[in-house]
């Protein structure tokens, strides 16, 4: 099948993002990696009236620890997320849950942000991002409330004990 027509609009910078996001609004779909958006679009599950692509932001990519969260950008890939050592030793669960998801080619390109938001059960992210408490944390500026799936970043926290059975 093929999507419904949509206005493809390429993102260069954080501010032109949110200028896109909020213009379109609720009309309006963020393309990061596409691996969930791609089939919803073909098989018109999702009709965005425009798809905004942020794949150029290079302020949306990055793995950092942030106080005492490990901090993903909206941009960052499943495969960054499997190969970082931060991710490893601070969200353990993640870590042993990433090399589920899909094969190879769509960890390359998937992100952790897109299978959350679009609550991709074959992604095996979001048990992880539940079990963690993990938190959005969206792009914000005078004016303009993004939608979490535009230019969200997400941090992990380590549970701060471990369950116990009773």
């Amino acid at each position: 099948m093929k999507p419904a027509p949509f206005e493809y609009c390429r993102a260069d910078t954080l501010d032109e993002a949110l200028d896109l996001v909020a213009e379109f609004g609720s009309d309006a779909a963020v393309l990061a990696g596409g691996m969930s958006l791609g089939p919803m679009l073909n098989m018109r599950l999702a009709r965005p009236a425009a798809i905004v692509d942020v794949n150029p932001v290079a302020d949306l990519s990055g793995i950092r620890l942030v106080g005492d969260a490990v901090e993903t950008g909206a941009l960052c890939r499943q495969a960054d997320a499997l190969d970082s050592a931060l991710v490893g030793d601070d969200v353990p669960l993640l870590a042993r849950a990433l090399p589920f998801v899909g094969h190879f080619q769509t960890r390359n390109r998937g992100t952790l942000g897109g299978s959350v938001c679009h609550a991709d059960p074959s992604a095996e992210i979001p048990l992880p991002w539940q079990r963690s408490a993990a938190t959005w944390s969206s792009g914000k500026r005078a004016g303009c409330a993004p939608s979490p799936r535009t230019t969200s970043s997400r941090g992990f926290s380590p549970p701060s004990a471990s369950p116990t059975r009773s």
